[in-house]
């Protein structure tokens, strides 16, 4: 993409020098226009795969070593505002059921919580580098929402 977009400079700024007539400047601009289109549609499938692929091999080990952290950083916090912020990052939604019991939880796991993690509370979380850095590839972040 990057070697198409540096052609099409080069034959808008021979078409500017007058080097390339209207005519030949037309055919060649729609060629690289053809081909760019060509290589998006090559690329949308094999990202759709890529996530697909990424997603199911990080699950597991991310959420683990995301759950193990957290529990230990919750533990050893030491003022109820900091346990109450680690649980409000982490907690999106508590439902009850008709016998005042707790129906489900859902978490929230995401960036923002990984980064807190890792910078404010100097924890490593086993898989966040690679997990975070699909925004390389065309990604957002990672948001898994959780119900238990």
């Amino acid at each position: 993409m990057e070697q198409l977009e540096k052609k099409k400079n080069k034959l808008f700024y021979a078409y500017e020098e007058e080097i390339l007539s209207n005519d030949e400047f037309k055919e060649r601009k729609e060629m690289l226009n053809k081909r760019t289109q060509e290589l998006l549609e090559q690329k949308q499938p094999l990202l759709e795969t890529l996530e697909d692929t990424v997603t199911d091999e990080i699950l597991y080990d991310y959420l683990k070593s995301m759950l193990v952290n957290f529990s230990k950083i919750l533990s050893e916090s030491t003022s109820r505002e900091q346990q109450k912020k680690l649980l409000l990052m982490l907690i999106s939604e508590i439902t009850i059921n008709e016998q005042r019991a707790i129906d489900s939880i859902k978490l929230k796991i995401n960036h923002s919580l990984a980064n807190y993690m890792n910078k404010e509370e100097g924890v490593s979380i086993a898989s966040t580098p690679s997990s975070f850095s699909l925004k390389n590839v065309g990604f957002s972040t990672i948001d898994f929402d959780i119900a238990i």
